[in-house]
């Protein structure tokens, strides 16, 4: 199947150094905990929880529409109360609309579906200290094993996030819309040219600015 562009309106969103897209409609909390290496897409509605616990991404997340991250919590050996911990996301994972995310891990390669969750302990739809091995699917309510993922599902994820980034293009009114990227191209413009001149913010200033905002309001 074809890929399709996804055009965004430039003025509504942070493009960093990094080649981050950030909405300017979604909420990020805690901007110095949160670390993203780059090529990530967060999507209006979007609400971050840095303010918990340092949240790390790697490339190509996209975190889709009313998604929430919110780090997980623990309790120590010796400890009363509970405390946030790190929450770390790999790279090519794609979060879908709606989904409510508090693992303490979320690997490489991982396909969440819309309206899921994953959280700690109270209301989960994956059950307390499940584990969820490598290339299976789970779903339902509580989440169940379903089947398992070809050893090929770590190419096919990495290709979609990678084309689903390349293809999120800014809107051009004055210029004819360009068509898509394909999944071969967009690997070959993966180091491929700079964003535009606008792009040169760098991620935790965006993201300090973006959050000043939010407070104002």
């Amino acid at each position: 199947m074809e890929a399709q562009m996804i055009p965004f309106d430039q003025a509504q969103y942070f493009i960093t150094s990094k080649k981050n897209k950030i909405s300017k409609q979604s909420l990020i909390k805690g901007t110095d905990n949160i670390l993203i290496e780059g090529k990530a897409i967060i999507l209006p509605g979007a609400i971050l929880r840095g303010d918990l616990a340092i949240i790390q991404m790697g490339e190509y997340v996209v975190i889709k529409e009313d998604v929430i991250i919110r780090p997980t919590y623990a309790k120590g050996e010796g400890q009363k109360r509970l405390k946030y911990v790190k929450q770390k996301i790999g790279n090519c994972v794609y979060i879908d609309r709606g989904s409510i995310v508090c693992a303490l891990r979320i690997g490489s390669n991982v396909h969440i579906g819309k309206n899921c969750i994953i959280g700690h302990r109270y209301n989960s739809i994956v059950p307390p200290d499940t584990i969820l091995p490598p290339y299976t699917v789970f779903g339902g309510r509580p989440a169940t094993f379903m089947g398992e993922l070809p050893e090929s599902f770590d190419k096919f994820q990495t290709d979609m996030t990678v084309t689903y980034y390349m293809n999120f293009k800014q809107m051009n009114m004055q210029a004819p819309m360009p068509g898509a990227t394909s999944i071969a191209s967009a690997r070959q413009q993966q180091e491929g040219a700079p964003e535009t001149p606008s792009a040169g913010q760098n991620t935790k200033r965006a993201l300090a600015e973006h959050e000043k905002k939010d407070e104002k309001h």
